[in-house]
């Protein structure tokens, strides 16, 4: 039943009153729990033009007061988050006009809806019954602020996605989730990651992993591994659908690992690379994975541990930085041509790779951070750059489909990792870098970056390195 007030003159229209309904002076009125106003205004469509008193209400009996000034269009309410329709709408301002509507209505636990019948840009929302928070803690952060929640609180059952590190930082330390439990002994969730809002406030500690003095990797490609991990090179996908494209010889285990790309943004949810070794049994891979820019994905480098199932899955023991693939399995093999090193690199043995991602980074720092195009080449190449500390660390591939094919692949995808020394035009960085299947080349060996310039360095290095002169792009 609504009861539309226009001058003294009362209309009363039945339509499935929720309570009674009456006018003011016409009777005693059914007593309530509380009175609720609100209303929608004319003009441009916005969210602003609607209004409702309240976000929370305790489950009762409700008297809404709505005042409707837009000639042309109503206002509903209804149960639920989506927008109102005519099978679940309990009240609305069905007049030609505008006027003044009271309205009893019963509230049960849950979220109702109320709305501009015209325009869904005008749907906003409030709930019934308690309501819970979910805050962040910084769990010790030497700097920045912990995120906060916009959409807390949440009724229990909402599904509640969590946030990222926002800009705490704490010295010495890498980010690497959160946890329900200030001393990590309580459940863990990745940013991105959601759980179901339970009937209490939550709080989310920031998580913190130390960080090494130094990551150090010495691998040998001329060492023999027994199975199951022999030769693990190929094309894999991960159990979040990453595109992985490994690379190993003897000891030495390279990957570029690619996220869906995106053709609006002209980059990946997340490009990493990865640098390690595999114990010699064959069961056991022990590195280190850094994101690129190539991607959007923020979190910036951690350690990795993997387990060799067989000789076509792989599993994720332990991790720090936030990594997020937990599993791999292997599409298609490149064993028979990425299984050893050409002639030009045969001399090669010992790859090594030591940096300090906890070092200050060089003042003035002239390395590229995007986009690097070599000048010298006749071919334009795409080069994506990620320095933290004294780490280095790129991805280069010719600059053409942003996806790399199935088939054919690019003319090559190389990797590389490097420990900088010295800053501005005194920079250099050395060391190992190797291609990787998703491109046909098969190469690997030692590289030396020579910084020249703002934003501009020279290559020289052994394997089979062809490129020399390198100019930043924005």
């Amino acid at each position: 039943m609504r009861t539309l007030l226009l001058g003294l003159v009362v209309f009363s229209l039945g339509l499935g009153a929720v309570g009674l309904i009456a006018s003011p002076g016409a009777g005693a009125r059914s007593l309530v729990d509380g009175t609720i106003t609100g209303g929608v205004k004319e003009g441009s469509p916005s969210a602003s033009l609607l209004s409702l008193s309240v976000t929370n209400v305790a489950p009762g009996t409700y008297e809404f007061d709505i005042t409707d000034s837009a000639t042309t269009h109503d206002f509903a309410i209804c149960p639920g988050t989506s927008r109102c329709t005519a099978g679940n709408t309990l009240h609305k301002t069905d007049i030609e006009g505008t006027g003044s509507f009271v309205w009893d209505i019963t509230l049960t636990a849950g979220t109702y809806t109320y709305q501009c019948d015209a325009h869904s840009v005008m749907t906003k929302h409030f709930t019934v019954g308690p309501t819970y928070a979910v805050a962040y803690n910084g769990n010790g952060a030497t700097g920045g602020s912990a995120p906060v929640d916009g959409a807390s609180p949440y009724t229990p059952g909402t599904t509640v996605t969590v946030l990222g590190a926002g800009s705490l930082t704490k010295t010495g330390y890498t980010f690497s989730g959160w946890n329900t439990a200030a001393n990590a002994s309580g459940t863990s969730y990745q940013p991105g990651g959601t759980f179901s809002m339970p009937a209490a406030n939550v709080t989310l500690y920031a998580k913190w992993t130390v960080k090494p003095t130094s990551e150090t990797v010495h691998c040998n490609q001329k060492l023999a591994i027994a199975s199951p991990g022999k030769n693990l090179s190929g094309f894999w996908k991960s159990n979040v659908l990453g595109k992985y494209y490994v690379r190993q010889i003897g000891s030495c285990v390279s990957w570029i690992g690619l996220g869906t790309y995106s053709s609006q943004s002209q980059k990946y949810d997340y490009a990493n690379a990865f640098f390690g070794t595999i114990n010699s049994t064959g069961t056991t891979i022990t590195g280190y994975w850094f994101n690129l820019n190539a991607g959007t994905n923020s979190l910036p480098y951690g350690s990795l541990k993997l387990h060799v199932v067989n000789a076509t899955h792989l599993s994720k023991t332990a991790q720090t930085g936030g990594f997020g693939a937990s599993s791999w399995t292997q599409q298609s093999s490149s064993a028979a041509t990425f299984v050893s090193p050409s002639s030009s690199a045969a001399a090669i043995a010992t790859l090594a790779w030591t940096c300090d991602p906890a070092a200050a980074a060089p003042s003035p720092n002239y390395l590229p951070s995007t986009i690097a195009i070599p000048a010298s080449s006749g071919t334009t190449v795409r080069y994506n750059v990620r320095q933290i500390g004294s780490c280095l660390v790129f991805w280069g591939r010719p600059k053409v489909s942003p996806v790399p094919p199935t088939s054919p692949k690019w003319t090559y995808s190389n990797v590389f990792f490097g420990h900088s020394t010295g800053s501005g035009t005194s920079e250099i960085v050395k060391g190992p870098w190797e291609n990787v299947p998703a491109g046909t080349r098969h190469l690997l060996g030692q590289l030396t970056l020579t910084v020249t310039g703002q934003h501009t360095f020279k290559a020289s290095g052994t394997g089979g390195w062809t490129t020399t002169t390198f100019n930043h792009t924005p």
